[in-house]
């Protein structure tokens, strides 16, 4: 099942142009028939691009002159523009039509190269742009006959398969990746060869965006509103990201899955010209493109033109991010759109279509849960909720969660949840509604720096059937590194029970020591160790100290699990011996047992555990403490190593 193309304005007027040189090249066929099937158009006011393009089928009277086409064909017909319908937009089944056609193969690549497809189920049909189409009412005697093209031999129904066709997406990624540095190399020069003169040499833009930013400007500009929010400043990465990243592909690539990566920009990144007169194609940081060439020349796929992309497409929604709300990071919907649509084009080099069920999907505007409409455009009421669109399979929203079987995962922390996920509206379903196929999604709040602890957690059995794992992080993602895996698998090694601290047995073995005096800790009825936070606080923060068992040493290795009754994000950093490793716990995973490997130390009989919680929603007033249930041990004689370890 083809997608609805999503286009720009000048694209469309290409595809309008009768006079198109690529279109006119091929001789076009005139031809009279009936449609018999015509794709839903969706509504101009409400869908998230103002431009169109839908598609019917045509089944074919006659040829009136041209080449021999089939005679049943696919049309691809200008839907609207600018949020305003088209003549062609009003063409129905049972229309009797005069259409002049050429292939759409004849077509210039960016047509080509947009995603395509509709409600038409039938893929054998062929593809045709109409050059010129008019409504008749009787259908014409031609001068001389011209048979039909036979019809292709049809095929039998596709199943889901688990198998990747991959002969042309390893060389269009190596094309697509050598496009990219050329593309970075090209500004370095432009801009006189040198990352730190670069850079310098846009202060006074930075100065006069600041001035902006402290203030908080804001404004409408037509029909969106900005505000002149945060931007980056500096570096914006270390070594350490990219070399963890790079263990992160390496531990995909074994598992025969290609790894994506976009930044998700800051909110001031796609607006400083709005606030400074800096020309639109001004880059703010040189930097950033400087991290993009680093990561490329690592063979890490990066989308680098995130921030043009979203300056290009920013008038076409009221709101890119959440501006109302100085301080909050979250997209709305039109950067949401955009990051789909950059990763959906990405994913057009995989063969992989034609594997998956048709799915239809529509688009219904949905009130936002929490923000209104910001003051200042009588269009918008600040009293309502701000809409959004969310993406429906039938009459429900979209389910996308954490299965096996899709070949796209997107996994990501809660930025990939906004504007509003179980609704239907985030980043993984605005590209299903692109690209039409569901991807699976690993999705924990909080997480960046831990997807590749949270894939190698799931199993080599999650991604046996992918293709690609598509990975949009927050910008301030690459200033450390990720969560390394851990020193073997915890879950798929033999291991022994040792003993479990819980109930009466947790003050005898485990201290928990706040970093404030005024933090605390108590005991639950049930025996939970409970670790308050100081007031005012959003979160516990202290060190635990944990007994290690004697038996321990009986073990070249061992495994402590911490249950944790509750739910929070949680930065665990546990010490033992010369050891050291880092866990970031999720309110949005399911699993509430951590676990932490390590060689046996004959001598050393106690783990410190740095914890720190992040913020917690009040209840009834009162920020709930970070609850641990139980802390167990388990020997290891032989562990079960990932691949890329030994």
């Amino acid at each position: 099942m083809r997608v609805i193309a999503i286009v720009t304005i000048a694209l469309i007027i290409l595809i309008k142009c009768t006079t198109s040189s690529s279109a006119s090249e091929a001789s076009p066929t005139v031809v009279e028939g009936t449609i018999v099937q015509a794709s839903h158009l969706p509504e101009p006011k409400t869908n998230p691009y103002p431009d169109c393009y839908f598609t019917v089928v045509v089944e074919a009277s006659r040829i009136i002159a041209g080449k021999s086409i089939p005679q049943k064909f696919t049309l691809v017909l200008p839907g609207f523009f600018s949020r305003e319908y088209s003549s062609e937009a009003g063409y129905k089944k049972g229309d009797m039509i005069r259409v002049s056609v050429v292939p759409f193969s004849s077509m210039p690549d960016n047509v080509k190269q947009i995603q395509q497809a509709d409600e038409i189920e039938d893929l054998d049909l062929e593809l045709f742009f109409p050059v010129q189409i008019q409504t008749v009412h009787e259908f014409s005697t031609p001068k001389e006959k011209i048979g039909f093209t036979l019809k292709k031999q049809e095929r039998p129904p596709q199943k889901p398969s688990s198998k990747i066709v991959r002969t042309k997406s390893d060389s269009l990624r190596k094309a697509q990746m050598e496009h990219d540095l050329a593309e970075i190399e090209k500004l370095l020069q432009k801009n006189g060869g040198d990352w730190d003169k670069w850079y310098q040499s846009l202060k006074p833009v930075r100065e006069k965006y600041a001035a902006q930013q402290q203030v908080k400007a804001q404004k409408w500009i037509g029909d969106s509103f900005f505000s002149a929010g945060k931007v980056d400043n500096g570096e914006t990465f270390n070594a350490k990201f990219v070399e963890s990243i790079k263990l992160f592909k390496e531990y995909l690539a074994a598992r025969n899955v290609d790894l994506i990566l976009i930044r998700m920009p800051h909110k001031g990144e796609i607006v400083d010209d709005l606030f400074t007169g800096v020309p639109q194609d001004q880059t703010y940081n040189p930097y950033l493109l400087r991290m993009y060439k680093t990561l490329l020349e690592a063979d890490i796929e990066i989308i680098p033109d995130v921030i043009s992309a979203a300056k290009a497409q920013r008038f076409k929604f009221p709101l890119m991010y959440w501006y109302q709300d100085f301080s909050e990071i979250h997209p709305a919907e039109g950067i949401a759109w955009v990051i789909a649509e950059e990763m959906a084009r990405r994913i057009s080099r995989y063969d992989i279509v034609p594997s998956l069920p048709s799915t239809s999907l529509s688009l219904k505007r949905q009130p936002h849960e929490t923000f209104k409409w910001p003051a200042g455009n009588p269009k918008f009421n600040e009293l309502q909720p701000a809409v959004y669109s969310a993406v429906f399979k039938d009459s429900r929203p979209l389910t996308i969660g954490p299965g096996q079987d899709s070949p796209v995962l997107i996994i990501g922390s809660s930025i990939i949840s906004t504007p509003s996920l179980y609704p239907g509206g985030s980043i993984p379903h605005y590209f299903a509604y692109l690209s039409h196929i569901v991807p699976d999604m690993l999705f924990r709040a909080g997480g960046d720096s831990m997807v590749l602890r949270n894939v190698a957690r799931e199993g080599d059995g999650f991604l046996n059937k992918r293709a690609v794992c598509l990975f949009p992080f927050v910008p301030g993602t690459p200033y450390a590194s990720f969560a390394p895996l851990p020193l073997f698998d915890p879950d798929h090694s033999v291991k022994d029970f040792i003993t479990s601290y819980t109930g009466s047995l947790i003050p005898s073995f485990v201290h928990y020591t706040p970093t404030s005096s005024a933090g605390k800790s108590s005991f639950s009825s049930d025996g939970v160790l409970e670790m308050w936070p100081e007031k005012g606080k959003r979160g516990a923060e202290g060190q635990l100290t944990i007994e290690v068992p004697e038996k321990v040493s009986e073990f070249p290795y061992f495994i402590v699990e911490i249950e944790f009754k509750s739910k929070e994000i949680t930065y665990l950093t546990a010490r033992y011996s010369k050891a050291v490793d880092s866990i970031v716990r999720s309110d949005t995973q399911p699993n509430n047992v951590e676990s932490f490997t390590f060689a046996t130390d004959g001598q050393s009989r106690k783990i410190e555990i740095d914890l720190s919680t992040g913020w917690i929603i009040p209840q009834k007033g009162v920020v709930p403490p970070t609850a641990i249930k139980s802390i167990s041990f388990f020997g290891v004689k032989r562990p079960n190593y990932y691949r890329e370890q030994h």
